[in-house]
């Protein structure tokens, strides 16, 4: 597995107009200065903050320690607006699929006892994944939160999580269900009921299509669009099935209101048709999650879905085992929505952030025992792995100094010394207190 791909918007010098850069095994970025090539290495710095401790507001980081300082998040959206959201985009392609499903042996053992596949069977046919990041300035909370993060698989989107603006409400309000991974993926095990059969029966639809009274009131025209909150507005055009004629018309009331709100979601609705169908194909579900911060899902698990949206045994018509449906439900929903977050902070993982060399060592340099990767930002980590290193690296190194790789006319020669005492026999030899033979007879 392989990062290919990151693309920004709104991310320091990068605007409304998405930048995207291709990453290959050696990816070399060239261009005059303030052009936005720091932006991107800066952009991945920020983004593994975010996937490994949660840090949306970062000065100092891990990578780049007191040698790299982001500034926060206010220093990191475009034109330091915190009426913009930052969207970070990665894109990563699997030779073996290595998403994982979150299942124990006793949870194999529920599903083999009822007839039902293992949620491999959807999950092994992953093959590319797109990850995308929402993170903007939350007024009520006074500190930047995810917004929103939507997950597509093979080059098709498959799901989307929301947060409100107060943290309080996550939920999955987008469910590619018509994705050919459910369509043209296995049956559950019975031969001939697909995964999207499985979900429509054992899932409450009238629970996930409820629209919030919002949506319901601007779809119903009971009030007139003046009338609404800009929050309502908000909640409506990100959560509610597209129609372009409603959308326009929405539109229209914001050409009224001068806020920064009111011209970002104006901004927001021009994408949502210029993007037309290809964003709304398919019907919402409102799936609630519990135990969230925000619509960054906590990684490492199955997802904690709301016990609402069940249909219950005596309801339902598949005739299966109610917990064993659930389980396979929710462990390929947490493989396909957590496992690619899962994945992107094992690829983060692996990020070094070499800087130049902004302190030269000291003729005595010791190398320091506690490890801290933002060393390497410094320059000194080189310099310190080269100290203990053995034989093999010093070759490789001077492999790609030499006139074969880079034709620096450099190489490292490390030179090891011992200490000996004043009264070792060879000390006494180069003091010419004793003779050769002495010397070798001593060892």
């Amino acid at each position: 597995m392989k990062l290919d791909k990151i693309t920004l918007r709104n991310f320091k010098s990068i605007g409304a107009d998405e930048q995207s850069a291709i990453l290959a095994p050696i990816t070399l970025l060239f261009g005059p200065n303030s052009v936005g090539k720091s932006t991107i290495l800066q952009s991945l710095v920020f983004l593994r903050e975010i996937i490994e401790h949660r840090n949306l507001d970062p000065d100092k980081t891990e990578l780049g320690g007191e040698w790299l300082d982001l500034g926060g998040f206010l220093n990191l959206v475009h034109g330091r607006d915190p009426g913009k959201a930052i969207e970070l985009k990665t894109g990563i392609s699997l030779s073996n699929s290595s998403i994982k499903d979150y299942l124990n042996d006793s949870d194999y053992l529920l599903l083999d006892e009822n007839g039902l596949s293992h949620p491999e069977e959807w999950l092994n046919q992953v093959k590319g994944i797109d990850v995308t990041l929402f993170i903007a300035w939350s007024e009520q909370l006074e500190h930047p939160q995810i917004d929103r993060c939507e997950i597509s698989i093979n080059g098709e989107l498959l799901g989307g999580i929301t947060s409100s603006k107060d943290g309080k409400q996550i939920h999955i309000d987008t469910l590619n269900m018509k994705h050919e991974l459910f369509l043209n993926g296995s049956d559950i095990g019975d031969g001939e009921t697909k995964f999207t059969d499985l979900f429509e029966q054992v899932v409450d639809n009238v629970r996930i299509r409820q629209p919030r009274m919002a949506i319901d009131n601007i779809l119903s025209n009971t009030r007139p669009l003046r009338d609404f909150k800009q929050s309502e507005l908000d909640e409506f055009v990100e959560t509610a099935d597209h129609d372009v004629d409603m959308l326009r018309k929405v539109q229209s009331e914001l050409e009224f209101r001068s806020t920064r709100s009111a011209h970002n979601l104006r901004i927001r609705i021009d994408r949502i048709i210029e993007e037309g169908s290809e964003v709304k194909d398919f019907e919402n579900k409102y799936i609630g999650l519990l135990g969230q911060k925000d619509a960054l899902v906590n990684t490492g698990g199955l997802l904690q879905i709301d016990s609402d949206i069940w249909v219950h045994e005596s309801q339902a018509e598949t005739g299966l085992n109610e917990q064993s449906a659930q389980l396979l439900i929710t462990s390929v929903l947490s493989g396909l929505l957590v496992g690619p977050l899962d994945i992107l902070s094992t690829l983060l993982n692996r990020l070094t952030y070499i800087g130049p060399l902004r302190d030269l060592p000291q003729r005595d340099m010791t190398p320091q025992l506690s490890p801290d990767k933002s060393r390497w930002a410094k320059g000194l980590a080189a310099w310190e792995l080269l100290f203990n290193a053995e034989n093999k690296l010093i070759d490789e190194v001077n492999k790609w100094l030499g006139d074969k790789g880079l034709d620096t006319g450099y190489e490292v020669i490390v030179n090891k010394y011992r200490e000996l005492g004043i009264e070792h026999p060879l000390m006494m030899y180069l003091s010419k207190e004793i003779d050769a033979d002495c010397v070798f007879w001593s060892f």
